[in-house]
């Protein structure tokens, strides 16, 4: 498996934050499948919604898909929702944590 990414359940923002980390700097349909463990008509159901939402762009010539700078701002947005959902899991730890030895 390839490090940072899980098998695990993913909503639709984060596959759609997956396929854009891996079409920073450009990148071929194939490189997308293969770094996003997507299937091609999942893969191309992605691809249309990122296309229509103007977050990649996609060069005929070259066959390569790249990221906007629309999308660069939805990476550093969806990056800064994830650390605030997984603070409070640490906090929650942290506090659990204080009560037990508080407790003893």
């Amino acid at each position: 498996m390839k490090p940072g990414i899980s098998m695990e359940y993913r909503d639709k923002n984060d596959i759609l934050a997956t396929i854009l980390q891996a079409t920073n700097g450009g990148a071929t349909k194939s490189k997308i499948i293969s770094n996003t463990f997507l299937n091609y008509s999942a893969s191309f159901e992605y691809l249309k919604i990122l296309i229509e939402n103007r977050l990649l762009e996609y060069s005929k010539e070259d066959r390569i898909f790249k990221t906007t700078a629309k999308a660069i701002l939805y990476l550093e947005l969806h990056q800064k929702i994830t650390n605030l959902i997984e603070f409070p899991k640490v906090t929650e730890n942290l506090l659990a944590n204080f009560l037990n030895d508080r407790m003893r």
